[in-house]
């Protein structure tokens, strides 16, 4: 019995880690003719440490560029040729340890087509019972990893791409 109450008082010492439920990016190019909508459900996510300060653990995501998706196959065809696939194979977002407050500023490097920058995003971390529900958003700007915007009739879409995010996490 001894031995069972020093394992569960260092178990609680321990860092706890999450399971998430939902992983999904969408992620919005304007053109002067049509704003397209893209998603990426299939988001790889390494597996999250919270400490008992409510401090998440540094981490990294993934988001592979054949798990794009914007509805229309040639336009995810040219969207792989200038995201440099099959040299480039996905997005990798590095994430700083943070704590997790209501309103949580996530900052990091995120790397496309082997270019890093750093990279900040708000989200919202509502807490529900023991699921924690993440919404965020981060702008990418086009030209700052070389990639060439992609053009319609001559117009070419706008530099600054918006990427909304939703992660669930059981915890």
């Amino acid at each position: 019995m001894k031995k069972f109450i020093i394992v569960l008082f260092f178990s609680f010492l321990l860092p706890l880690s999450a399971e998430f439920l939902k992983k999904e990016v969408h992620f919005i190019v304007k053109h002067p003719f049509k704003t397209v909508h893209g998603k990426c459900k299939e988001v790889n996510i390494q597996e999250i440490e919270i400490d008992n300060n409510l401090t998440i653990k540094p981490f990294r995501i993934t988001i592979p560029y054949l798990k794009m998706d914007t509805g229309n196959q040639n336009r995810d065809s040219h969207m792989l040729e200038v995201l440099g696939y099959p040299t480039y194979k996905e997005i990798l977002v590095e994430i700083n340890p943070v704590k997790i407050q209501e309103n949580t500023t996530f900052e990091g490097w995120i790397t496309i087509k082997g270019i890093r920058k750093p990279i900040k995003s708000i989200a919202s971390i509502e807490k529900q019972n023991n699921l924690y529900i993440v919404k965020g958003k981060a702008n990418i700007v086009l030209n700052e990893f070389q990639i060439e915007r992609p053009s319609l009739l001559g117009l070419a879409v706008e530099d600054l791409v918006e990427v909304n995010y939703e992660f669930i996490y059981k915890h």
